[in-house]
């Protein structure tokens, strides 16, 4: 991108946040923000196909610009500190573009929806957490062999539940029994279960009372995860 790309795709930023702060993305059309931004109509098709998809790949860059400060090159003995400050970062971004998040996750947002997008985001983060060994999500009833054990998990979890603990800690280790294999898609499903019910706070938090307090909902927050999930 050159100078000037930078520069439209600035005024183009600046303007889309205004407007989306007032009426559903998907009711903007590219002239209406072309013009607040003083550019031309095919300067915007340069950036994007619609103001929709411009205002998601703009929260899309903000939101993964968390995760790669605080989810790389994690210290062991420092998951739960990452995660909390990456959803704590996340809840700024959120809370700085509360208008734009009001339309985008409430009931009526239709094709201005952004709760595909805040989950997807939290999937990604937690199967970043996992492929990189930062946290690791098994069956705390299955031994070595895959099968499951009658053992406690290294989270202290009762049998046949889901644990997540830090890279390098120990599973559960007991006499094998044959009737209740290991699930190869517990990470998958812990993705999806932790991220979707995130939105849902996320999006009570956003109608609630203002001014908001990022600190208030990341103590309700911290106490609805499940026991097995790293946070401090």
């Amino acid at each position: 991108m050159d100078a000037r790309q930078r520069r439209s795709r600035e005024k183009l930023r600046v303007a889309l946040f205004e407007l989306a702060s007032g009426q559903p993305a998907s009711e903007l059309t590219v002239s209406q923000l072309a013009a607040l931004a003083g550019v031309n109509r095919s300067t915007f098709y340069e950036h994007a196909s619609s103001p929709q998809a411009l205002l998601e790949e703009l929260l899309r860059a903000e939101l993964d610009a968390a995760r790669q400060q605080y989810l790389t090159d994690i210290a062991p003995g420092n998951e739960g500190r990452a995660i909390s400050a990456v959803t704590r970062a996340v809840l700024l971004h959120i809370d700085e573009h509360a208008a734009i998040y009001r339309f985008g996750l409430s009931e009526q947002s239709g094709e201005s929806s952004l709760h595909a997008l805040l989950s997807a985001h939290f999937e990604a983060s937690i199967r970043m957490l996992v492929e990189t060994g930062a946290v690791s999500i098994h069956d705390s009833a299955a031994g070595p062999s895959g099968a499951a054990t009658g053992a406690v998990g290294a989270s202290g979890s009762p049998p046949n539940t889901a644990a997540a603990s830090p890279a390098g800690a120990a599973g559960a280790k007991a006499t094998a029994t044959a009737d209740t294999p290991a699930n190869p898609s517990l990470a998958e499903y812990a993705a999806r279960y932790i991220s979707s019910g995130t939105v849902g706070v996320i999006t009570v938090w956003l109608n609630g009372p203002e001014p908001r307090d990022v600190d208030a909902v990341l103590h309700a927050y911290g106490q609805l995860l499940p026991g097995w999930w790293p946070a401090s």
